[in-house]
C-alpha cells in the first residue's frame, strides 16, 4: 500500500497580478530562493515541493509577449526599411523615414510607461501596430520629396518645399479624420477600448509632429539632392562603373594581340641578304 502525503501551505501576498514584468520577476526570484532555502532539510517522503500562483501564470503571459513584441519589432523595422526604399525609391530618404519611425514608436511606448500601464495584450499588439501608423505620413512626404526630380528640383530646400506644400495639408486632414475615428473609443466602458483609443491617438498625433517637425527639417537640412541615393542611379552608375572597367581591361588585353597580328614584319635590307 502507497501512502501519499500531501501539505498545502497558503500565504496571501501583496503582490498585484498587473504589476510590471521587472517588479514580479523579482519576487518570483526571492519566492524561489525561500522555498528552496527552507525545504532542504524536509523528511523523504516530501521530496517535491513546489510554490504556485496565479500571478506567475500571468508572469510567464507577460513574458512571452515582451518576447513577442521584440521579435515582431525586429520582424517590422527591416519590412518597413524595405517598403520605404521601394516607394520612396531612395535609400537616404528611406533611413530618414525610419529614424523618424523609431522615434514616433518610442514615444509612444515611453507614454504608456507614463501612464503606469504593465506590458499585456494591447500594449503587445499596439507596439507593432504603431510601426504600421508611423510608417504612412513619412512615405508621403518621403515620395513626394524625391518626386521633386522629375519636376526639375535639384536643391533639398527647393523639394522639401515642394513636398511640404503637396503633401502636408493631406497628412494633416488624413491625422484628423483618424484621430476623430479613434475618438469614440474613449468612450467605452471596456478597459480594452479605451487604452487602445489612448494608443491610437497617441500615435497619430506623435506621427504628425514628427513626420513635420523632425523628418521635413531633417530634409531641408540634409535631404537627398539631384540623385544621391537614388536607386535607379546608383543601378546605373554600378552597370556604367563595371562595363567600362571591363571593356579596359579587354581593350588592354586584346591590342597587343591584335597589332602583333596587323602589322607586318619589318623588311630585310637588300645589303644583309647579298653579300658584298
Amino acid at each position: 500500500m502507497v501512502n501519499y502525503v500531501f501539505l498545502e501551505l497558503i500565504l496571501v501576498s501583496v503582490l498585484i497580478w498587473r504589476v510590471r514584468l521587472k517588479k514580479k520577476k523579482q519576487v518570483h526570484k526571492r519566492t524561489n530562493k525561500y522555498v528552496s532555502r527552507h525545504c532542504r532539510n524536509l523528511d523523504a517522503h516530501l521530496p517535491d515541493v513546489w510554490q504556485y500562483s496565479d500571478a506567475w501564470v500571468w508572469y510567464k503571459a507577460q513574458a512571452a509577449l515582451v518576447n513577442g513584441l521584440l521579435v515582431g519589432m525586429a520582424i517590422a523595422f527591416p519590412v518597413a526599411f524595405v517598403v520605404l526604399t521601394s516607394a520612396t525609391q531612395n535609400i537616404i530618404l528611406a533611413f530618414f523615414a525610419i529614424i523618424t519611425i523609431g522615434c514616433i514608436v518610442g514615444n509612444v511606448l515611453g507614454l504608456a510607461y507614463l501612464f503606469g500601464w504593465a506590458l499585456g495584450v494591447k500594449e503587445s499588439i499596439a507596439g507593432v501596430v504603431v510601426i504600421g501608423l508611423a510608417v504612412d505620413y513619412t512615405i508621403h512626404i518621403g515620395h513626394v520629396y524625391d518626386v521633386g526630380r522629375s519636376d526639375g528640383l535639384i536643391s533639398r530646400e527647393d523639394k522639401t518645399i515642394s513636398a511640404v506644400w503637396t503633401m502636408g495639408p493631406t497628412v494633416v486632414a488624413g491625422a484628423v479624420t483618424t484621430a476623430g475615428a479613434a475618438v469614440f473609443l474613449l468612450f467605452a466602458q471596456l478597459t480594452f477600448f479605451t487604452q487602445m483609443g489612448i494608443l491610437i491617438l497617441s500615435t497619430i498625433i506623435s506621427s504628425l509632429i514628427y513626420s513635420l517637425f523632425f523628418f521635413v527639417p531633417l530634409l531641408y537640412v540634409m535631404g537627398p539632392q539631384a540623385n544621391n541615393g537614388n536607386l535607379r542611379a546608383i543601378q546605373h552608375y554600378i552597370t556604367d562603373t563595371c562595363c567600362s572597367s571591363s571593356c579596359c581591361s579587354f581593350s588592354r588585353i586584346e591590342a597587343p594581340t591584335r597589332e602583333l597580328i596587323k602589322s607586318p614584319p619589318p623588311a630585310a635590307d637588300e645589303d644583309e641578304k647579298e653579300p658584298a
